[in-house]
């Protein structure tokens, strides 16, 4: 029994994991188009804030201000708020 412990152990890091994984794809398709999509192509396509811009066709600022409103948006979903 003693040898299954690491093995379990580690069965339900990954099963955590994968809920979380789960948690945070779920919150994020909860997001409206634009901040879902600039977070998206930030975060997990790592794209500049310009080539953010280019791709969405706005500027800059407006990039910066869609994924600052959608990690927020995130936090507040993942933490319960």
């Amino acid at each position: 029994r003693s040898t299954l412990f690491p093995y379990t152990t580690l069965f339900r890091s990954v099963n955590d994991e994968s809920e979380k994984v789960d948690k945070v794809k779920e919150a994020i398709n909860q997001l409206p188009s634009a901040q879902k999509m600039a977070v998206i192509l930030r975060r997990y396509e790592e794209l500049s804030h310009d080539e953010i811009g280019k791709a969405m066709d706005i500027s800059v600022p407006a990039v910066k201000s869609l994924i600052f409103r959608g990690m927020d948006s995130l936090k507040k979903k993942l933490a319960g708020k």
